[in-house]
């Protein structure tokens, strides 16, 4: 479903609270990188918190039906000028401006609402958790506003080793099409 929104310029998500006072050991701090306030600046909103760095190497994206069944998978290599522009947070809400990307912390991990969209077309709000530990390996549980009963997603995300030769940092594998992409270019 992720990235059929993201060819249609939809995908969305983010949390409304501020950050916590004293952020987690694995929070890199409590407010937006250089990057994020850049794209603040081009009408697209930064997080309003920094996301924790994800391990750098090969992250898989598995996106789950609502019986288990797994529907794809996305490969993304992850480096330092991916985490720069397309931190784990900055993923959520992916294919479009978004006016808010709001992340708490909670716990198990994060709560966020993101809206986002392309000019021309309804934002979609998406709101979920993020269970786990970005660093390593964390579940993705969303509820999309694209229909009245809305739309939810499950996408499991798991550092798998070291990149393999076709990707270098910042391109990812389309699990669907097969098509290879930089997530920078977005």
């Amino acid at each position: 479903m992720r990235i059929t929104l993201a060819a249609a310029g939809l995908l969305a998500a983010t949390a409304c609270s501020p950050s916590p006072a004293t952020p987690p050991a694995n929070d890199t701090a409590a407010t937006a990188g250089p990057a994020e306030t850049a794209a603040a600046a081009s009408g697209d909103a930064a997080p309003n918190i920094a996301a924790p760095k994800r391990q750098a190497g090969l992250w898989t994206f598995s996106h789950v039906a609502a019986n288990g069944d797994e529907l794809w998978t996305d490969k993304l290599c992850v480096g330092e000028k991916s985490e720069g522009g397309y931190s784990a947070f900055r993923q959520i809400g992916n294919g479009g401006d978004c006016t808010a990307r709001n992340f708490t912390r909670t716990p198990d991990g994060y709560r966020y609402v993101t809206v986002c969209g392309v000019p021309g077309m309804k934002p979609v709000t998406t709101k979920g958790t993020l269970t786990g530990d970005v660093r390593t390996g964390y579940t993705l549980d969303e509820v999309l506003d694209l229909s009245v009963e809305g739309d939810d997603q499950k996408i499991v995300a798991r550092h798998t080793g070291d990149c393999p030769a076709e990707l270098t940092d910042g391109q990812m594998k389309d699990g669907k099409m097969g098509m290879i992409y930089s997530v920078l270019m977005r």
